[in-house]
């Protein structure tokens, strides 16, 4: 068989896809993308002793088909052979019924003997450019809308990443805020955001209202200088630039600021600049604490520092004075010694009653008792010594002095006096009305039971001079000595508050 042997080597140059269908006669039909159409079902050459088809079958060959065999020219005869006798009238059927299809290239077959002879319709060959044209068309046109596809696949593809992307950037700004928000309000400290160029109040919380005594209406229409103690009003402005007019990216000082009642408070400052993408300045985020207590007890630090200063002055003073009129008028240095030691113990005991209260003020009882008491036989004061002076109390200075003309008046009792003889001491006082410059005087009387008559000393002491002039001097009042026969009387007048 010739012709079908020429026919299989003309096909053994089509493609791996196309061959079998062609050759081997493949029963099953292709899908929609197959370049055939119709079926050809050929003596299998591979295996000589099968056949696919006791008849060999033409139905329909597809031009296609016909050209890659190099039989697609005009009116062109192929002649097919096969060693059995056909079925005639069954083949001839198939093959005019394969002729009649549209797209058949198949125009009549003469069957004669055990050959076919197939006549072909033939296609022009000028038509062919056309085709690939059509079909280079087609593909580029496929290939742009493939790639549109593909490219709007992508755009959506980056699209909803974006998108997502952005929400997620949404969301975490937002939680963000809600905890910025939340920590504002309920940190427990005073918070509040002020505007950098007007100074006005954008944003307080409740525990800056309560802080303050306003509400949280009040304050938003109200400038930080509004909450500010006067005196105090450069130290907000200063505090938030620097020399050169720029902005301070976070600041920290202490101001007093004043309340709705009327009242002022210290408070800490703690604020935050917060700028603008481009770095403008918008507002500063502000922490108060009140640190009013704090500031209460600096003071009466610094002021019992300063007090301190002034009363160990003062205690030195008065101790070098004690010291020159004890030597002034010693008559040996033993004499000084027990004198100036008396005086010292004196002034002790004024200092320890000083030193109960605080620094603050000393009874006038009390500095009478303990300053007599050293003059007393088993510091005893019942019997000889009776003391009823008024509930006044005496600043620092005022009670210091007094100790020392008390120690002097017992003293000299007690050498030359009642004290000395056997006798007794009454030493009373009482507060006088409060005279026309506003100010209380304290009158006291130190008055001597003797059992013999007592004479004036010829020359005065120190005694005689602290009690006659350093004492009231400091007190700006009076005093006064009387000798009578029953014995020496003492009288001031002091004016209580001269120090205070």
């Amino acid at each position: 068989m010739p012709e079908v042997a020429a026919l299989l080597q003309d096909y053994q140059s089509t493609s791996e896809i196309s061959r079998p269908a062609l050759i081997l006669g493949s029963s099953g039909k292709r899908g929609s993308g197959s370049i055939f159409i119709a079926r050809l079902l050929v003596h299998d050459a591979r295996a000589p002793g099968r056949m696919k088809n006791p008849n060999l079958l033409v139905q329909g060959m597809s031009l296609l088909a016909l050209r890659q065999a190099g039989a697609l020219e005009a009116r062109q005869s192929l002649s097919l052979a096969w060693a059995d006798k056909p079925d005639r009238p069954a083949l001839v059927s198939d093959v005019q019924g394969g002729a009649s299809s549209k797209w058949s290239a198949v125009q009549e077959a003469d069957i004669a003997g055990n050959k076919i002879l197939i006549r072909l319709k033939g296609y022009p060959e000028w038509q062919w450019p056309r085709l690939w044209i059509l079909a280079l068309s087609a593909g580029a046109l496929a290939t742009m809308l493939y790639g549109t596809f593909r490219s709007g696949q992508l755009i959506r593809f980056e699209a909803n990443s974006l998108d997502r992307a952005l929400t997620t950037t949404e969301n975490r700004l937002a939680e963000t805020e809600r905890r910025e928000n939340a920590f504002f309000e309920n940190a427990g400290t005073a918070n509040c955001e002020t505007d950098f160029k007007t100074g006005k109040l954008l944003r307080v919380n409740d525990a800056l209202c309560e802080l303050f005594g306003y509400s949280r209406e009040e304050l938003l229409n109200m400038s930080f200088l509004d909450i500010t103690h006067p005196g105090d009003h450069h130290l907000s402005t200063t505090a938030l630039v620097d020399e050169n007019g720029h902005p301070r990216p976070s600041v920290q000082f202490e101001k007093r600021y004043c309340r709705k009642d009327g009242q002022f408070l210290w408070g800490l400052v703690n604020g935050r600049l917060h700028v603008s993408n481009s770095g403008e300045p918008l507002s500063y985020l502000t922490v108060i604490v009140d640190i009013s207590v704090r500031k209460r007890d600096e003071e009466v630090k610094t002021m019992l520092l300063r007090e301190l200063a002034h009363r160990v002055r003062n205690t030195v003073q008065l101790v070098a004075s004690l010291s020159r009129q004890s030597a002034r008028r010693a008559r040996s240095v033993a004499d000084y010694e027990g004198k100036f030691n008396k005086r010292l113990t004196a002034l002790s005991a004024a200092q320890d009653l000083l030193f109960d209260t605080g620094w603050k003020s000393a009874p006038v009882q009390g500095i009478a008792e303990r300053t007599i008491k050293p003059f007393l036989p088993d510091d005893n004061l019942s019997g000889e010594v009776s003391i009823e002076l008024p509930a006044v109390e005496l600043p620092t200075q005022q009670a210091q002095t007094l100790a020392i003309a008390i120690h002097e008046l017992a003293s000299n009792s007690s050498q030359y006096g009642a004290l000395a003889t056997g006798g007794s001491v009454a030493f009373t006082g009482k507060v006088l009305p409060t005279t026309e410059s506003g100010k209380q005087q304290l009158y006291i009387r130190w008055e001597e039971k003797v059992p013999r008559r007592i004479r004036r000393p010829r020359k005065s002491g120190f005694g005689m001079t602290m009690l006659e002039s350093a004492m009231p001097d400091q007190f700006q009042g009076t005093a006064a000595f009387t000798w009578k026969n029953t014995g020496l009387v003492y009288e001031a007048l002091l004016t209580l508050d001269a120090f205070g």
